[in-house]
């Protein structure tokens, strides 16, 4: 019998024990039409789905010549094993294999009023993305989910498994590459089968590039990375952010109506943001959930930002948080193979320190050229800085015979200058300089002379910046009140001045943020790599402790074996690998005699 009819005879037979009809076979329900009668709309719909992927499963295990692919789901209930698997099935059976899929979602959550939408241009930039999905507008516009809305149900899980399907995997033929398709998912997942429903689809995305990462396919199917970015507020901020929005959408209707611009540019006006009581339900739902929403943590890198504060404070929150890091992004054979080069932050922090120590040298055992070195930086280089001060730019170039008979001394200068915070770049050059010309044959007779060009830079973007003006700020006022004649008058003026900042600072003090991110176990491939390193250690140090034992064995029975148990006391000793030789002549008074051939350890 084939896979159709097994699948048609199992469906039937359970049909028959519920009391249904299944007037269609598999994937041929037409999902347009809503359920009627005194059951709950798509009730029975979700019943038959569920009865359906558990018919089909048992078919391929009676048909399949392989066993099919089983995602990892020990972690993830029943339910959501079905609703994922009859959303895929559907997808499968409209698109086949014609679907390409993004490298990178990440999932954007947070309560009524943390700022979801203003953030998610932020986060595309951050991450280079172009393709962002709302989840509530995906819904509110959908055909599928119009009679659900209208009957004013709660939306299944299947219907925005689908939907949610539809929108992150887009066809093949548009060509969009997987860099493209990498896009943010506003407002996804909600409950705790969505919760499941992002574990599955990350399951089987893995699959998928798994098993065709050596195909003319794979580029369709690149390794999936998942994020999830959780924006906080806490319950009265989020209240009084509802309002304020109601304030402000009813501001900007009137002024558009006033002017005549079109429903067009009418901001939506949500009845929950007029009313304190909605806006705390609203809260008060999502709190609900959250707990459902915190399980992510156990399978993606976890984003928790604190959005109380001001929009710029929350804005470079997520600059950090969503910052490229290779030990995230990349996966585990592409990062093993880099990790052991140096990373610029722990150069800079060595290159420092290396600083300290090379002026104090220059200061106590080469006081001389040193010396002489500070003379020609403040006759010569320091007035060409002074006329570069507000280009950021200036150049040097001499002939000093210093640096040519002690090239140590282009150095003293270069870090002398970076310790004063210039950025500063050094050429040598070779140049023919005449110094004889012959008039009756018009022979010139030159020399090679060492030129030396020093390029000095330094950052000029502050000369019209807001420290600058607050500094002129400050200046006039506190000039203006002396004129007044009192000293207190003038630093009156300075704290006045400076209360914008001083508030400013007074509020991050009496709140700091919450920020903080988490990355499962299994994903942090630098504590991975760690362990390993550690783990190696140890083994080479248990090595080099049972190396040294058979040497001290070697000593003791050297009169009775001869001199080759010597020469297997100095056998080779690699950092990756260890080999012990026996004694080449055993006696039985030898305690080499019971060692085996060859004895190795590596990494």
């Amino acid at each position: 019998m084939s896979i159709r009819g097994v699948l048609d005879d199992l469906l039937q037979k359970q049909a028959a024990a519920s009391g249904q009809q299944l007037p269609r076979m598999v994937g041929q329900q037409d999902m347009s039409q809503p359920a009627t009668g005194s059951t709950t709309l798509g009730q029975q719909q979700l019943q038959q789905e569920q009865q359906q992927a558990a018919a089909v499963a048992q078919a391929q295990q009676q048909c399949a010549p392989f066993p099919a692919h089983q995602p990892d789901s020990a972690q993830v209930r029943m339910e959501s094993q079905l609703i994922f698997d009859s959303c895929w099935r559907r997808f499968k059976e409209k698109h086949s294999m014609d679907f390409a899929a993004p490298r990178e979602i990440i999932w954007l959550n947070g309560a009524p009023g943390s700022g979801k939408g203003v953030s998610t241009p932020l986060i595309l930039k951050a991450r280079g993305m172009t393709r962002s999905v709302c989840v509530s507008s995906l819904l509110s516009s959908a055909r599928e989910a119009r009679g659900y809305i209208d009957a004013g149900e709660m939306m299944p899980d299947h219907v925005v498994g689908d939907l949610l399907l539809e929108a992150l995997l887009l066809p093949a033929s548009m060509g969009h590459s997987a860099t493209e398709l990498n896009l943010v998912v506003d407002g996804f997942p909600r409950t705790a089968v969505q919760v499941d429903f992002v574990k599955l689809l990350m399951d089987k995305l893995r699959y998928l590039h798994t098993k065709y990462m050596d195909t003319p396919l794979a580029a369709r199917f690149p390794r999936p990375t998942f994020k999830v970015v959780m924006l906080y507020v806490d319950e009265d901020t989020s209240i009084n952010r509802q309002l304020q929005r109601a304030v402000a959408a009813q501001a900007h209707n009137k002024r558009v109506v006033d002017a005549g611009l079109g429903e067009q540019q009418l901001h939506e006006e949500r009845s929950t943001d007029v009313l304190p009581e909605k806006a705390r339900k609203r809260y008060q739902i999502f709190r609900q959930h959250y707990s459902a929403i915190l399980r992510l943590k156990q399978f993606f890198p976890f984003h928790l930002i604190d959005a109380c504060g001001s929009p710029a404070d929350t804005q470079e929150q997520i600059r950090q948080e969503l910052r490229y890091q290779s030990s995230l992004d990349l996966s585990e054979e592409a990062y093993s193979a880099i990790r052991h080069l140096p990373l610029a932050k722990d150069l800079q922090q060595t290159a420092r320190q290396q600083l300290v120590s090379r002026l104090e040298g220059y200061c106590t055992h080469q006081r001389p050229l040193f010396g002489h070195v500070l003379s020609l930086l403040g006759q010569q280089v320091v007035p060409l800085l002074q006329q570069g001060a507000l280009s950021g730019a200036a150049e040097w170039v001499s002939n000093e015979e210093l640096f040519t008979k002690h090239p140590g001394c282009v150095d003293m200068m270069l870090d002398v200058l970076c310790d004063r915070g210039f950025q500063a770049h050094y050429v040598r050059e070779v140049m023919p300089v005449p110094v004889r010309f012959d008039a009756a044959s018009g022979h010139i007779q030159t020399k090679l002379q060492a030129m030396h060009r020093f390029k000095f830079s330094f950052d000029a973007s502050g000369v019209r910046g807001a420290n600058a003006l607050k500094a002129l700020e400050i200046a006039a006022r506190i000039t203006e009140a002396a004129r007044n004649g009192t000293a207190g008058g003038a630093a009156s003026a300075y704290a006045d001045a400076m209360a914008g900042s001083s508030s400013g600072m007074r509020s991050q003090a009496a709140a700091s943020p919450i920020t903080e991110s988490f990355i499962p176990e299994h994903l942090d491939l630098e504590a991975k790599m760690r362990a390993q390193d550690n783990s190696l250690r140890l083994k080479r140090v248990a090595f080099a402790q049972q190396l040294q034992q058979q040497q001290q064995q070697q000593h003791a029975c050297e009169g009775k074996c001869g001199s080759s148990c010597g020469s297997a006391a100095a056998s080779d000793v690699d950092e990756e690998v260890y080999t012990i030789h026996r004694c080449l002549r055993p006696d039985v008074n030898c305690g080499h005699a019971q060692e085996l051939e060859v004895v190795s350890a590596s990494g």
